[in-house]
């Protein structure tokens, strides 16, 4: 262990001094992660899924779903992960709104989001049906209300 963590210490040193130095960034990559600590998780799970979300897909609301819901259930522990990925309270509020109006597109629920959340609509939808408080019908099965 006395000789491990020096070589450790000193290999940390190297690389800050490295990084420091460096002139130039590695251009970032189509289909590759720019921050590999932080990976997008739509693309690290882009094969898990048995449906992919689709513009077309039919998005209803649960009927005990509503924001005071969403929160509580936002606040028990591990609940939320990548939240800055996911909309604002405030856009998720709107979407919930929209809903109670009737079911409509996976495209129609994201359109009227303030343009700075759009492109979270999606990881909204996702995080909404995994709590419960959505359902989302694939396309070729939906039916409009």
């Amino acid at each position: 262990m006395a000789a491990v963590i020096p070589q450790y210490l000193a290999l940390r040193q190297e690389q800050a001094r490295i990084r420091a130095e460096a002139r130039k960034f590695a251009p970032l990559v189509k289909g590759h992660q720019p921050v590999p600590a932080r990976p997008d998780p739509f693309m690290l799970f882009a094969e898990y899924p048995t449906h992919r979300l689709n513009p077309k897909d039919r998005v209803s609301l649960v009927p005990a779903a509503s924001l005071e819901r969403l929160q509580a259930l936002a606040a028990i522990p591990g609940t939320v992960a990548r939240g800055s990925l996911l909309p604002s309270l405030r856009a998720f509020g709107l979407m919930l709104d929209r809903l109670a109006q009737g079911s409509m597109t996976a495209a129609e629920q994201g359109g009227p989001l303030p343009t700075d959340q759009r492109s979270r609509a999606g990881a909204g939808m996702i995080w909404l049906m995994k709590l419960g408080l959505i359902i989302i019908a694939p396309a070729e099965e939906a039916k409009p209300e």
